[in-house]
């Protein structure tokens, strides 16, 4: 696969012009090779945190090689507020965006990037979790882009801060329609795994309606990757198995801040196929593949830990591989052909989108700050009979995220 985010989009700005090559910077391992590479770097050196100080040494090389591109639209007055993190912004030239409503011309931004996979170029959203003031965004994004499936891999929770506001019904109000200012969301059915679960639900647009899914991982820590290799690719085969095979869409895939464990995800869904599909021979390079889905999105994989356990989990990949080929899940071939303008080219945003903001004061995104969703563009509708409201059952014994520790 070609690097298409660095490679086919012209640049407005000529500092960005030379990130290309940037992107060439390459850490290959021949497949047939890697878990003896990956034994003898385990085996070096650790560093103060005790991750080897190999992998510890590449992990601060990305994020020095990491490519800026201009974010001017999330720094728009009107749009900060949508930022669950002041310090966590969408690119201009891969953000998603939604179709503008009535005469608001700010009503097309939401915190997300189109990430390429293993088949085509935009086949995932990286998104944040929800705010209470976005939640009529996101849905609506998900009925726009026609996504399938929903890959949610934070809790709502983490200790006392809020990460995600619930954005669907719990299981006791089952088939109740809730109005999600345009979109009405329904739940249909729930079903529990060992680790996961699964959450179906019909989305409905006037006389328009489809099904879409959701897959959670449970207990994923922020800034962290505490889970079981085989949990991790047990969930990735279920997330194959809901995707229907013609599928020409991208997954919607969502954290808290959409970049740490959601770009260690997506990379293990991208080498999932890669192994899979590729003889041992073939050369396997997760610093590349990580630099390249920086492009797309500021911080993808956050920490050196989620790095190591991309490592790891590839590694267990490799030794099903070699042992025996189990690599019988039907896998969808995402080879989105719809157009979306977010994909312009910087020198074609539009001119209403202003120069940058006043910089963040957050000093690294490690050390991010929620900013405060103050404002909304939500609209809110009218309740019909048997039917609950975003400011109803969803939001009921939910706390608001400004109530934030």
């Amino acid at each position: 696969m070609g690097i298409w985010c660095a490679t086919h989009m012209a640049r407005a700005d000529p500092e960005e012009e030379e990130m290309p090559e940037l992107l060439l910077n390459k850490r290959p391992v021949t497949m047939q090779d890697f878990e003896d590479k990956l034994r003898e770097w385990k085996a070096k050196p650790t560093d103060i945190s005790g991750l080897p100080s190999v992998l510890a040494d590449q992990f601060t090389e990305l994020r020095q090689l990491s490519p800026d591109h201009s974010k001017r639209a999330a720094l728009l007055d009107e749009n900060k507020s949508k930022n669950r993190y002041c310090n966590v912004l969408p690119f201009d030239h891969s953000r998603v965006k939604l179709t503008q409503l009535d005469d608001d011309i700010t009503s097309d931004y939401i915190n997300a990037n189109y990430i390429q996979g293993y088949h085509s170029k935009r086949e995932y959203i990286a998104t944040q979790g929800p705010l209470q003031s976005t939640v009529d965004d996101f849905w609506r994004m998900v009925w726009e882009q026609r996504s399938p499936v929903i890959v949610m891999l934070s809790g709502l929770t983490e200790g006392r801060l809020n990460k995600v506001f619930k954005y669907y019904l719990d299981e006791d109000e089952m088939h109740v329609p809730c109005h999600f200012d345009l979109v009405t969301v329904t739940l249909k059915a729930v079903t529990r795994h060992a680790g996961y679960l699964v959450r179906t639900f019909k989305l409905a647009v006037g006389q328009s309606s489809r099904t879409v899914q959701q897959l959670y991982v449970e207990n994923w820590k922020d800034f962290d990757a505490n889970l079981n290799a085989n949990l991790v690719l047990e969930f990735v085969r279920a997330v194959h198995h809901a995707v229907p095979p013609d599928n020409k869409r991208p997954l919607v895939v969502h954290c808290s801040a959409g970049i740490g464990r959601t770009g260690t995800w997506i990379a293990i869904d991208y080498f999932m196929h890669y192994v899979r599909d590729n003889p041992l021979t073939a050369p396997i390079d997760i610093f590349h593949f990580v630099l390249t889905m920086r492009d797309c999105r500021v911080n993808m994989v956050q920490a050196a830990e989620q790095y190591v356990f991309i490592h790891d989990v590839v590694r267990e990949m490799v030794r099903r591989k070699t042992e025996v080929d189990r690599y019988d899940e039907p896998v969808y071939a995402n080879q989105s052909a719809f157009s979306n303008s977010g994909f312009d080219d910087d020198a074609s945003v539009s001119s209403r989108v202003a120069g940058r903001a006043a910089s963040c004061p957050v000093s690294e995104v490690d050390r991010r700050q929620p900013s405060s969703p103050s404002s909304s563009i939500a609209r809110t509708s009218s309740k019909s009979s048997g039917s609950s409201t975003a400011s109803g059952s969803v939001r009921r014994n939910q706390k608001t995220e400004t109530s934030r520790m």
